[in-house]
């Protein structure tokens, strides 16, 4: 059960426990209360240099409204050794969170994603730093889709 006063778009957190004659395990899992939809919030087509030591960052203005929940990010980021980059969104609150790299999308794009509680309007920034020196690389493109919350209000 769900507590009544659970804001929408909020986790909750639970375990799974399966049971065999071999003997149980346990899972950790969790769900976004609410329905969630996806938001293809917009696309970047702009070529800019990472440079060694440095950053750089990539603006999408979003006109969704609503709660975000999730955030997923495609982009189109070439480097001579990927392992020196890192991957921040900066949410329309100025919130900036790290983006996980979960691998790479049809296109041969990095998809990355991040949980983000956030209101969907507003600008949103990609930023890809490069740690170390003695390469760089260029962001080409990136698309911005926000999973946001529903709820119905009794």
């Amino acid at each position: 059960n769900v507590a009544s006063w659970a804001a929408c778009g909020s986790q909750a957190h639970f375990e799974i426990v399966t049971k065999t004659a071999k003997g149980s395990s346990t899972f950790p899992a969790h769900l976004v209360l609410g329905k969630t939809f996806e938001n293809h919030a917009g696309t970047a087509n702009q070529q800019i240099e990472i440079p060694d030591g440095g950053s750089a960052v990539s603006e999408i203005n979003s006109e969704v409204g609503g709660q975000t929940v999730r955030v997923n990010i495609e982009a189109d980021i070439k480097h001579s050794y990927p392992a020196d980059l890192r991957y921040f969104v900066k949410t329309p609150a100025g919130e900036q969170i790290e983006l996980i790299k979960s691998g790479v999308n049809e296109s041969g794009w990095t998809k990355l994603s991040t949980e983000a509680r956030s209101s969907s309007l507003g600008r949103w920034s990609l930023v890809v730093s490069d740690n170390n020196g003695q390469d760089k690389g260029t962001l080409y493109g990136w698309k911005l889709i926000l999973i946001n919350a529903e709820c119905q209000q009794k």
